[in-house]
């Protein structure tokens, strides 16, 4: 059945809802730390990827602005996803190898060492791009895995209460 309050998106209540929300900010924090941590993308990161690279296409037909952007406890950066931002193949292989050799130490170990692998990468991804403004007209979008990314989810809450910017998740594998 219908969910009451929520019907069909029709052209018109699109454009509506598009007067909204001036801007979506697509939040990669996530997506840096896996594509310099991997080089196979798992299915969220396909789906995350998919999203990022066609909604901007998609949204400028309803007048809505798409950036791609990083957040951190007190600021947030735009930055552009291409083949540069992925931490290059060579290091995501290194971190694959390390991976692979830290297999065979104790649980304890393997669990420390994947953590602080993380933090470091997620403080690389947030030193990127440029600082970026936001208000209460933009949607901050999480599409990933923000565990994967130590500090993206504290930071998307901190932005949301700096700015008034909506906040919105996907939630995958439900």
């Amino acid at each position: 059945g219908r969910v009451p309050g929520q019907g069909r998106v029709t052209a018109s209540s699109a454009g509506r809802e598009a007067g909204e929300a001036r801007r979506v900010l697509i939040v990669v924090n996530d997506l840096l730390v896996y594509r310099a941590a991997a080089t196979q993308p798992t299915g969220i990161q396909r789906l995350a990827d998919g999203y990022t690279c066609h909604l901007p296409a998609v949204a400028a037909t309803l007048g809505v602005e798409v950036r791609t952007v990083v957040v951190g406890l007190d600021e947030v950066r735009e930055v552009t996803l291409d083949a540069r931002s992925s931490g290059g193949r060579r290091f995501a292989r290194g971190t694959e190898l390390a991976l692979r050799l830290s297999a065979h130490a104790p649980r304890g170990i393997q669990e420390r060492a994947r953590t602080a692998g993380r933090r470091f990468l997620a403080r690389r991804a947030r030193g990127g791009g440029h600082l970026l403004e936001i208000g209460p007209r933009d949607t901050l979008l999480i599409l990933g895995a923000p565990w994967i990314a130590p500090g993206m989810a504290a930071g998307a809450v901190a932005a949301r209460a700096r700015s008034g910017a909506r906040l919105a998740q996907l939630v995958h594998d439900m």
